[in-house]
């Protein structure tokens, strides 16, 4: 079966490092679970993101074959909010490793 992508796009994000927009969580997710929304374009946030496709806030193993959608945060432009801040990443749905 070949669909194509599907997209949403809003100014804030679901998931940000280790935080959960909770509101946001709660009103959306799963409409973009039960409508199969690859990926959730975001910015806000002055910086990049890119998670694994995560929902309920537990991330899927990889992007192969994901049934949660994936939340890329892409508030780049703009000043370095994160510069400085030191992060714990043990709970971050985002990739540790690769590209």
């Amino acid at each position: 079966d070949v669909r194509p992508w599907i997209l949403a796009a809003g100014h804030h994000p679901m998931y940000q490092g280790a935080s959960i927009n909770k509101d946001f969580q709660t009103a959306m997710e799963d409409l973009f679970y039960k409508y199969g929304v690859d990926i959730y374009f975001s910015g806000h946030v002055h910086s990049y993101e890119r998670d694994l496709p995560v929902y309920k806030g537990v991330p899927e193993s990889d992007y192969e074959d994901a049934i949660a959608t994936t939340h890329l945060l892409i508030g780049g432009a703009g000043n370095d909010e994160m510069h400085g801040i030191q992060l714990d990443h043990s709970t971050d749905p985002a990739p540790q490793e690769g590209p």
